[in-house]
This record gives C-alpha cells, structure tokens and sequence, in this order.
C-alpha cells in the first residue's frame, strides 16, 4: 500500500539500494542494454535514440537476514508516476496512484526470495536528461507489522 512519510515511524534498520543499477532502453518490442551502470539518482540519458518507446532500471539484492516476524518494505522516492514497478518479473500494483514528490511505501516481505530483482519501467513522459528514481531502500520494522500484512 502507498504510504504517506508522516504516517510511519522510523524502520529498525535500512538497505540502501543506490546501485550499481542497471539500465536498458526498449525500442518497439526489443530491449538493448546499456553498458553504462548507474546509481541513484538515476538520470535519463540525454541524447535517447529518437525511436526509444521506454527505459527499464533494474538491479539484484539478496533478501536480508534473520527477518524473523519483521516486515520489509521497499521504499522509492522521485520515481517518475508513470512508471511500472515489477519485482522478480512479477508487477505490483499500487492500490492507489502514487503522486509526484511524495514516497512510495510498498510491504513486500511476501514477495521476497532468497535472491531479488526489482525493475522500473518507464514509456511515457520518458525524456533525456530527467531523472527516473531519486533513491530506493528496503526498510525494516520489527513485528508486529507497522501496517499488517497487506498491500
């Protein structure tokens, strides 16, 4: 579920997903990776093919340790608001639209595998030189769950 700063309290402990992400442009149907690897704040390229249709972002991390009953939950700020969230090829859907400035707050501790992959698709409003994520984290709260279980 997208949560608001204000209505949570700080997690017991936070990963940092600054990087290195990966990046890849689609052109119609086909995606080409970019040799490049970035880290967070990830801008946009300038100079983007001219036939470019979308951006993906994307990066790996190992599920924390000794989780116990705490809940994680990923945390994305200055994510464009068009953009598609997918974490291990699976999508996440936001029960309401995230706004432009404010946190995305998503539970995913049911979701976590020993080895992760969360990517960021980005078609529309997708232009060189603007930033695509601002920052990424995977925060930790102790049980009982901040916010239950659900999405």
């Amino acid at each position: 579920m997208n949560r608001h700063e204000s209505a949570h309290p700080a997690p017991n402990h936070r990963i940092r997903l600054a990087g290195p992400w990966k990046f890849s442009i689609v052109k119609g149907d086909q995606m080409f990776e970019v040799e490049a690897k970035l880290n967070l704040p990830a801008k946009i390229p300038s100079l983007l093919p001219p036939e470019t249709t979308g951006i993906r972002l994307y990066r790996r991390f190992g599920c924390p340790t000794n989780l116990g009953s705490d809940r994680v939950y990923l945390r994305l700020e200055g994510v464009v608001s068009s953009s598609q969230l997918f974490l291990n090829d699976v999508e996440i859907r936001l029960a309401t639209a995230w706004t432009p400035g404010e946190p995305v707050l998503l539970n995913i501790t049911d979701r976590l595998m020993l080895n992760n992959r969360i990517e960021i698709r980005a078609s529309k409003g997708v232009r060189g030189g603007g930033v695509l994520l601002e920052s990424a984290c995977l925060e930790i709260y102790a049980a009982p769950a901040v916010y239950g279980s659900g999405e």
